[in-house]
């Protein structure tokens, strides 16, 4: 999968909320953006089909998840972003969190392992 952690001018790291209903993380925060990577795409490639607005991406290293949910090599990427210009798109289901608010969220649990790992290698 690749995912993309976008960061404003404050530190602070958006976060998703993923949806009560889903199957995997119901109702825990993750990476701003996450996607499977299809067969012959690559990480970039197919997270730029996800970000609706002009964004430099940098390419921030690979992690590993294996929870038994999941057990796949993710690609991640850092942009930063002005909050003030967020797209209305990405406001209904996320939000920015200090680097302590979001550690504090994994300790209790309340991350997807996908932003948990991204978090360790910022």
């Amino acid at each position: 999968s690749t995912h993309l952690l976008m960061i404003n001018q404050s530190n602070e790291i958006l976060c998703r909320l993923r949806g009560e209903d889903e199957s995997r993380y119901p109702g825990l925060l993750t990476t701003t953006i996450g996607t499977h990577v299809a067969l012959n795409e690559n990480y970039l490639s197919t997270l730029q089909k996800y970000i609706p607005f002009e964004l430099q991406l940098m390419w921030h290293g690979e992690f590993r998840v294996d929870d038994g949910f999941e057990n796949e090599v993710c690609g991640l990427y850092m942009a930063t972003i002005d909050s003030n210009k967020l797209p209305l798109e990405f406001k209904s289901d996320r939000r920015f969190l200090s680097k302590n608010d979001l550690e504090n969220m994994i300790k209790k649990g309340k991350t997807t392992p996908h932003l948990q790992e991204a978090f360790y290698i910022l």
